[in-house]
């Protein structure tokens, strides 16, 4: 498939389809992406000793964000 073929099928996906093409080509190029994945098991190794986040607090700070506009 050319790149006109891909942009043509990508306009008529729906918008769903293309929430879901944005994702899986974002996680594709994670996937090959060392530095993202150096900084996931950094964060996970935090998380395993302690450094973490209680879900009332996100929740709450969800909450906060709304109220305020973001």
């Amino acid at each position: 498939m050319n790149r006109a073929e891909l942009a043509t099928t990508v306009d008529r996906l729906t918008e769903d389809e293309r929430s879901y093409l944005s994702a899986y080509l974002r996680m594709k190029e994670r996937i090959s992406d060392t530095a993202y994945a150096q900084e996931m098991n950094q964060r996970l190794k935090a998380m395993q000793h302690g450094n973490e986040v209680a879900r009332d607090q996100v929740l709450d700070l969800h909450e906060r964000l709304s109220k305020s506009g973001l």
